[in-house]
């Protein structure tokens, strides 16, 4: 088990028929086993077109059941994802698809027909993810299978208020597909678990949003927002900078507070 597919393509295996996708508002349940033959049928078209190993595809894409589908296909290929957001204004879009070296761009209108592949352009990375530019350009870390899968691994072994149990989760995040939260943490710890991703199409602020119309399932559900801290990670910045970059981001908080604070309080 090296890559986020090959982990996949082993719980769908084992637990077939246990669900993996459900997304709101639409309603969309998908088992492991369908969501496999699925992933199978995409990959296959776009073998047929030419991608695999080396290639980068972007995928412009809002949070729906194709997203995870047409990731799984190109990682199962080797070739490395670059989720957009679907919001970016021309000039953003721009700047991240030429700065990715992104060799096809697939969207809505795309997604049953992928354009013949560009060149490739060496790619090995699971997924280059950008920052949302907040203080300057924004910039590519490039994250490997290894990378993911151990978040994975680091979701299921939390424990706690986070604890994952095999063949029993269901996970809902609202968080976009283009964020590492949804696609890394969540979506990989779910499938090393044979948990089930409950896929919001975005956060809904209003009663009765998406979150209100979802059915008390068996299992038990988790959110999103319940989410370990961070381990140890190393990042690669795709630029002009450094080639790499250690970064440690804060635990929970452990120190108890202050009297004075607490009887504030």
């Amino acid at each position: 088990m090296t890559t986020v597919f090959s982990a996949f393509e082993q719980t769908a295996a084992s637990h077939s028929r246990r669900p993996f996708l459900l997304v709101y508002p639409e309603k969309a349940e998908l088992t492991y086993a369908t969501a496999l033959e699925r992933v199978g049928a995409i990959a296959s078209r776009y073998r047929a077109r030419g991608y695999g190993k080396g290639h980068r595809v972007a995928l412009k894409l809002p949070n729906c059941p194709e997203f995870l589908l047409h990731f799984l296909a190109l990682n199962s290929l080797a070739a490395a994802v670059v989720p957009l957001n679907p919001d970016y204004r021309p000039a953003e879009l721009e700047y991240v698809l030429a700065h990715s070296g992104a060799g096809a761009v697939i969207d809505a209108s795309s997604l049953d027909d992928p354009p013949p592949a560009g060149r490739a352009c060496g790619a090995d990375e699971c997924a280059l993810l950008y920052t949302s530019g907040t203080t300057g350009k924004p910039k590519g870390c490039l994250l490997s299978d290894f990378y993911f899968l151990n978040l994975g691994r680091r979701y299921a072994e939390e424990g706690g208020l986070c604890a994952l149990h095999a063949g029993e989760e269901r996970l809902i995040t609202p968080l976009p597909l283009f964020h590492m939260n949804a696609l890394a943490f969540s979506t990989t710890a779910m499938i090393l678990t044979a948990g089930c991703i409950v896929q919001l199409d975005r956060f809904h602020r209003r009663p009765g949003g998406a979150m209100s119309r979802i059915p008390a399932p068996r299992s038990r559900t988790i959110s999103a927002s319940c989410r370990p801290s961070w381990p140890r990670m190393k990042i690669r910045f795709r630029g002009t900078g450094s080639a790499s970059a250690t970064a440690r981001t804060p635990t929970r908080r452990t120190t108890p507070r202050s009297k004075s604070a607490s009887a504030s309080r």
